[in-house]
């Protein structure tokens, strides 16, 4: 039985690492606990400083009820629209508010994702905001060396390479809610280990009844298309021609519509960003991250 400061269990993401199918399919199964998903709740959490929210606050009247509470915007990647600009102050508010709230008690769960990959499955779902291109990404990578001092290649990328370095953030927590509250989960244990996976998060309820929710590990969810067009509508002017241009629209639809991939090469390039950082949060929390890759 899980003791009082260990109750709620707080999952703060990260994005696309397998939140939806948690949200959607495991946290409301977990017998004992009220789950909460409230975009009320998210919104404060993001976009209000701790001072200001009100004592009425769902989850300080909470306190440390047995409830799970799923919000991933807690570590969202924050987009950037200026070169300008590169603090993660969305984030940085939603950390504020975690630390303060559940100073006392709590779990938090934080899910990861090898690099390369979770930039690859953004690039494929925001794939218009990049205009199809990989150097639109972030907008401090990459950089070119010239005349001994260093040049964005391009200003038109919207996240920051800081974003996705899980052990800055993971650490951010722990270092003040305390290692032994934060318990890190692997992306790729629910693929390809899904046993592990359901196994520790059975560990972190102190119920070995969440591993038999592995039998829903196939459901499906929350899948967006990743085509690299969309055919624009005809003007006004000549729509009346549509039912002869159709037949050219569906064949140049057929040809044009793919699979969004980033090049083998940049996904190399930018995982060894995070190498280093990776083995750090390899030792801190004892994970077996350079079995998949992660350095």
């Amino acid at each position: 039985m899980m003791n009082k400061q260990e109750r709620p269990v707080i999952h703060v993401g990260f994005p696309k690492a397998a939140s939806s199918f948690l949200q959607e399919v495991i946290f409301p199964r977990i017998s004992g606990y009220t789950y909460i998903n409230n975009p009320d709740i998210h919104t404060v959490m993001g976009t209000t400083y701790h001072q200001n929210i009100s004592e009425n606050f769902l989850l300080f009247q909470l306190g440390n009820s047995n409830y799970i509470y799923s919000n991933e915007g807690i570590l969202n990647y924050c987009e950037h629209w200026s070169d300008r600009s590169l603090n993660n102050y969305e984030r940085e508010i939603s950390i504020s508010n975690l630390i303060r709230i559940f100073r006392d008690y709590g779990l938090i769960i934080i899910v990861i994702r090898r690099q390369d990959q979770i930039i690859e499955s953004l690039f494929k779902h925001k794939v218009a905001k990049f205009a199809g291109h990989s150097n639109r990404i972030f907008i401090d990578y990459p950089i070119n060396m010239k005349h001994n001092s260093a040049q964005l290649h391009s200003r038109r990328g919207i996240y920051s390479t800081d974003a996705f370095d899980y052990y800055k953030w993971i650490m951010r927590i722990a270092n003040q809610l305390g290692k032994q509250r934060v318990k890190i989960l692997l992306y790729e244990d629910l693929v390809f280990q899904p046993e592990k996976f359901f196994n520790q998060l059975a560990d972190i309820f102190h119920d070995k009844s969440v591993a038999d929710l592995i039998r829903l590990k196939e459901t499906r969810f929350n899948v967006s298309p990743t085509s690299s067009m969309v055919l624009p509508r005809l003007p006004k002017a000549i729509r009346w021609a549509r039912p002869m241009a159709k037949p050219l629209l569906d064949w140049a639809k057929k040809v044009s519509v793919r699979e969004i991939y980033l090049h083998k090469d940049f996904k190399a390039n930018l995982l060894g960003l995070y190498t280093y950082s990776n083995s750090l949060l390899a030792d801190e929390f004892s994970l077996a991250l350079e079995e998949y890759g992660y350095f």
